[in-house]
């Protein structure tokens, strides 16, 4: 059922829904059910210490890196878990097993908030309302900001 033939302002595709309509994306009820679940069952395995595949832990990175689309800051709620990883994959290679520490609990319950929040994000970025720019050197620092009004803001320092 991956073809559609009858024009549709909102459309499923890759684990979303795309509402041209209102010019947003959000996970669909299925796949937000489905990460959910994974999420919960990676929680009871690190509550109970569980010994892992690295390479579940990886997937699971994986599954929920792809939700930067809608979570802009999905990539700071992955660092624990990542770092986890990546220090059981040098000492025992991809293959091997981990256990997750208990500080990633705090992040994986931020996943299960989000996906279950489930919140729309525009596809369009919102036109920018002022300009920044930045200038440093030995002997001093400058910065230049420009509103949409055409005001300018200046300041610097040595």
């Amino acid at each position: 059922n991956k073809c559609q033939l009858i024009p549709k302002q909102e459309i499923d595709f890759l684990g979303w829904t795309w509402n041209m309509i209102e010019k947003n994306i959000f996970m669909t009820k299925d796949r937000r059910h489905q990460l959910i679940d994974q999420v919960k069952q990676f929680i009871m395995n690190t509550q109970r210490h569980k010994i892992i595949k690295i390479k579940e832990t990886a997937a699971l990175i994986g599954r929920l890196n792809f939700l930067r689309t809608q979570f802009r800051e999905a990539s700071l709620y992955l660092m624990l878990i990542d770092s986890a990883k990546t220090r059981a994959v040098k000492t025992q290679g991809w293959t091997g097993m981990m256990v997750s520490p208990l500080e990633a609990l705090k992040e994986l319950y931020w996943w299960i908030k989000k996906i279950a929040e489930n919140k729309k994000q525009q596809i369009q970025d919102p036109i920018p309302q002022a300009t920044v720019v930045t200038d440093a050197s030995p002997q001093g620092w400058g910065a230049t900001l420009e509103l949409d009004s055409g005001e300018v803001l200046v300041a610097h320092g040595a």
